[in-house]
């Protein structure tokens, strides 16, 4: 991906009941390794995971979080 600006395909947004990370792609809630959506939460810990799952995309999915998260 030389000289290209990677392309976030999650990013924070305000839910219903929170914030929440949406994922571009899916056009859905992102998801958590085991199904669980990435929703009703304060938007410091939406940031942090999101974060966390673009580097984690970024990097072809490697997964080594300090969150311990994965994508689904």
């Amino acid at each position: 991906m030389m000289g290209q600006t990677p392309y976030l395909t999650r990013y924070v947004r305000m839910g219903s009941k929170g914030w929440m990370v949406w994922d571009r792609q899916r056009r859905e809630p992102a998801r958590l390794e085991g199904g669980r959506p990435v929703i009703e939460l304060t938007e410091e810990r939406a940031q942090e995971i999101k974060d966390e799952l673009n580097k984690n995309h970024i990097a072809d999915g490697q997964a080594s979080s300090r969150l311990g998260l994965k994508a689904k």
